[in-house]
């Protein structure tokens, strides 16, 4: 059996399934008109390095957290994405 865990980022929720060498996350609940923005550090006045769509899969957690941020990956581009608790 697989596990499902929750990740809360940005007032989005990431679903993931552990089992694979590197977890993938699906976003959930982000409006069909809204984009989850990749930053190069962890600060929102930071360069934006990429974005995350909606419906977007693939998206893989890199472990790293710093307070409210998570580190990402989505295609070739990773980036910071803001985190809640």
């Amino acid at each position: 059996m697989k596990t499902l865990c929750i990740l809360a980022v940005a007032g989005t929720v990431f679903a993931t399934v552990a089992g694979a060498q590197t977890p993938t996350l699906r976003i959930v609940g982000v409006r069909s008109n809204d984009v989850l923005k990749m930053r190069e550090w962890p600060i929102a006045s930071s360069r934006v390095v990429g974005t995350i769509p909606p419906d977007a899969t693939g998206v893989r957690a890199l472990g790293r957290t710093d307070h409210e941020w998570a580190f990402v990956q989505y295609g070739n581009v990773q980036g910071w994405v803001g985190a809640r608790s």
